[in-house]
């Protein structure tokens, strides 16, 4: 991947390996713009509806203005126009080349429910304990955790929470079953920890 970016516990943006950093003053506008889209899914989100969220107190022309100019800012400032792809009024990050960790987050959550079903034995387990490592140190901490909280933000928070909380318990569950009380007071710790 090209561009990282990462929103679990902090906020930061790596391009090439290397973080970026502002050359004179903070992009606010398009960096809140690209926290919006991704708070929102960060595929297919209605432009109309960013501008919205962003520019509540500009009418319609003028809030799609400012977000023209702050999308043209955002490319600028990531450095290539394909990280963004724009299509019928629509708003998408290029997930063939930037990376999200709540994204990550989201599919190793998936994938340990999917194994936690099946029928367990050493391979299984040994995936299980992988994949709940990775969950374990992409979960830095709650989403955008030491921005300002704002609308859009706090839903994705909660539902990453939640999930994140859920799996905790489930694999937790698993280690008591397996016999590794141990591990499974770790994963509640976890689980309390961020709840």
């Amino acid at each position: 991947y090209s561009v990282r970016i990462y929103t679990l516990g902090r906020f930061t943006l790596v391009r090439e390996g290397e973080p970026l950093h502002y050359a004179r003053k903070s992009p606010g506008k398009p960096l809140q713009l690209l926290k919006a889209l991704i708070a929102a899914g960060g595929r297919q989100i209605g432009t109309a509806n960013l501008a919205s969220v962003l520019w509540p107190d500009k009418d319609g022309d003028l809030a799609q203005q400012s977000f023209d100019t702050t999308l043209h800012r955002l490319r600028k400032y990531l450095g290539k126009d394909q990280y963004l792809i724009m299509e019928d009024g629509r708003l998408t990050l290029n997930s063939e080349l930037v990376w999200i960790d709540v994204w990550e987050c989201e599919r190793q959550l998936t994938k340990l429910r999917c194994l936690l079903s099946r029928h367990i034995d050493a391979g299984t387990a040994n995936e299980i304990s992988h994949c709940a490592d990775r969950i374990m140190r992409i979960y830095q901490g709650h989403f955008l955790a030491r921005e300002q909280s704002t609308c859009w933000s706090v839903s994705m928070e909660e539902r990453l929470k939640s999930r994140f909380v859920h799996g905790m318990l489930a694999l937790g569950t698993f280690w008591e079953q397996q016999g590794l009380p141990a591990k499974a007071v770790f994963c509640y710790q976890k689980g309390i920890e961020v709840d």
